[in-house]
């Protein structure tokens, strides 16, 4: 399963989490990616230059965005729900999880200001998302 949004969020940024116990870092310390136990904040195209494409879902990475993830690792979705929220607390986009730990990798086209991010919900660490 797959979704895609093209979205000019307000602040640039994005976050994905389990909404009901996701806590949002509290800086970005000039990166493109911050996060805590719950919550993973993604920095997008400035609002202003227009809209960024935001994918989420359980497919394998795509292509042509980078060498790697720029995170990976577990999340907190007690509610067995994994949302991509602006920051004003509106679901985006979202998907249904089956554990109360979820891993993800978050995958950006630019390393400061991406106009495409996609997020892959793995079953495992180890499952490969590169097909």
């Amino acid at each position: 399963m797959k979704r895609t949004i093209k979205v000019a969020p307000r602040n640039s940024l994005v976050l994905v989490m389990d909404p009901v116990v996701g806590v949002v870092p509290e800086s970005m310390s000039g990166k493109v990616v911050a996060a805590t136990s719950s919550c993973v904040a993604v920095g997008t195209r400035s609002e202003q230059d227009g809209e960024t494409s935001i994918t989420l879902g359980d497919e394998r990475a795509p292509v042509g965005m980078g060498a790697g993830p720029v995170f990976e690792g577990a999340l907190e979705t007690p509610t067995g729900r994994l949302s991509v929220c602006s920051v004003v607390g509106e679901v985006l986009l979202e998907m249904p999880v089956a554990s109360e730990n979820t891993w993800v990798e978050m995958w950006v086209n630019d390393s400061s200001e991406p106009d495409a991010i996609t997020i892959v919900v793995k079953k495992t660490p180890t499952e490969s998302s590169l097909g």
